[in-house]
């Protein structure tokens, strides 16, 4: 066709122009017949508004991402659920109407997306039946909402569950705790051992000063360069005194020790003790205030579905489209024609 002869070749598509012309009046009468013989179908849209979870913050509502909105796209497949979609058809009888159809063929009369860049969940249904594809459509819509409702109150009613055992455990842990408390505060007071500390603190500054006048007066009798037979028996009993004395001060020093220890025994026991109640205080405060925002905030942590538009009966059918189908049939027969003469005038045009 390189070397084909545009002036003989548009000259013979001119004398032959009668087999284009038959061809689409033939596509035209086939076409519409076939069009206007396919039984009508009918496409209902019911729409559904995804809203986002209630928030104290008016600006976290408005703040939509294209993850967030590529996330919502997992509604589509509450909406595309085998077991709802035969529940739908039960419900309106369709199987009855074609026992032997399968679930998987009749699905073909559901589509369900969410348009680009939007929080619009849309679920058409096709059927030759308007008013039926209506309600089938709104049915689904109403029922892939009520799903969304029931995972939400069920994961809140699994998150309220879960944390009442939590206060339950928090709670149990408290009182043992406080009852723990108890006990060591009864058991180990420290106001008895304080003022046997104290006493003995006294009795042997007592001792002290005691001693230091024994020691004085064996000073002052040891100085002496002549002693006195009555002075020699002062002298020894002062000695004897002294050696008492530092006795009772060592056999003190042991007490106080011993006291001591105790005290600071008991003292960290009580400690131990009330740290731990504390600790279980907080803690069952803490879960116990979770629990009660669990309960606050129940029914909006996740997304809320809304039925916005249940669809109208549609009045115009979405197929077969006549109009399309015989221009495309016209079209197709204009164009195998125009091929066909263009091969027949290279085949037979003299080389």
């Amino acid at each position: 066709m390189a070397a084909l002869d545009v002036h003989h070749y548009v000259k013979n598509l001119r004398s032959r122009w009668r087999l284009p012309a038959l061809s689409a009046a033939v596509a035209f009468a086939i076409t519409l017949g076939v069009s206007l013989s396919i039984p009508k179908q009918y496409t209902a849209t019911a729409r559904i508004l995804i809203e986002p979870p209630a928030t104290g913050d008016g600006r976290t509502s408005m703040s939509v991402s294209p993850i967030y909105l590529e996330m919502l796209k997992s509604y589509e497949h509450f909406a595309l659920s085998d077991s709802l979609f035969v529940r739908a058809l039960d419900k309106f009888g369709l199987r009855r109407q074609q026992p032997a159809r399968s679930v998987e063929s009749w699905k073909r009369i559901l589509d369900v997306e969410i348009p680009h860049n939007t929080k619009i969940l849309e679920v058409s249904v096709k059927l030759p039946d308007a008013k039926r594809a209506q309600e089938v459509a709104q049915f689904i819509a109403e029922e892939t909402a009520a799903m969304a409702r029931t995972v939400s109150r069920d994961s809140d009613s699994e998150l309220t569950r879960d944390l009442e055992a939590q206060v339950a455990e928090a709670q149990r842990v408290r009182n043992e705790a406080e009852d723990a408390w108890k006990k060591v505060a009864a058991a180990a007071t420290i106001e008895g051992l304080e003022v046997d500390l104290q006493a003995l603190r006294s009795r042997r500054m007592r001792t002290e000063r005691a001693l230091l006048a024994a020691e004085s007066a064996v000073a002052e009798l040891t100085a002496s360069k002549s002693l006195t037979a009555v002075e020699s028996g002062q002298l020894d009993a002062a000695k004897a005194r002294a050696g008492y004395l530092r006795q009772e001060l060592k056999a003190m020093d042991v007490d106080l020790l011993r006291i001591s220890r105790s005290t600071e025994e008991r003292l960290a026991r009580r400690n131990q003790a009330e740290i731990r109640k504390t600790s279980a205080q907080a803690a069952f405060q803490r879960i116990t205030e979770r629990l009660m925002e669990a309960r606050a905030t129940a029914g909006s942590r996740g997304e809320r579905l809304r039925v916005i538009d249940p669809g109208i009966v549609p009045e115009r059918a979405s197929s077969p489209n006549v109009r399309l189908n015989v221009m495309a049939g016209v079209l197709l027969a204009v164009a195998a024609s125009l091929l066909y003469l263009t091969l027949e005038f290279a085949w037979r045009r003299p080389l």
